[in-house]
């Protein structure tokens, strides 16, 4: 996303959060940005391909909270539904969605209220 919009000219800030620190490189676990020009830590918008428990979206949710950023919302291509969103909308993220599975793996698109066809 972030490659896209800097190649249609407007571009937007995004940062990488790893599943772990590396010992070579920066040894950072987040990459990226986080502050606002004015080096105060940014409102942020936490972005995946899909969610199931919610483990690594938690991990990075954990990550940025810790630099000092506010998570304003999580956003997903696919929501599976095994317990992730759920616990996310239990703890007071927003939560979107464009297609969310069933228990059997049909997908179809997102209908509920915090979806990304309603925002």
């Amino acid at each position: 996303m972030v490659l896209t919009s800097y190649l249609e000219g407007n571009p937007v800030r995004g940062f990488l959060v790893r599943k772990e620190q590396k010992e070579h490189g920066t040894g950072r676990m987040i990459e990226g940005p986080l502050l606002t020009e004015s080096h105060q830590p940014s409102n942020v918008v936490i972005v995946d391909d899909t969610c199931s428990t919610g483990g690594s979206l938690i991990m990075a949710i954990e990550a940025v909270e810790q630099e000092g950023c506010t998570v304003v919302g999580v956003a997903v291509i696919l929501d599976r539904h095994q317990g992730g969103s759920e616990w996310l909308r239990k703890h007071d993220y927003k939560f979107l969605t464009l297609l969310e599975a069933d228990p059997v793996g049909n997908i179809t698109p997102a209908m509920s209220d915090e979806s990304c066809s309603d925002a």
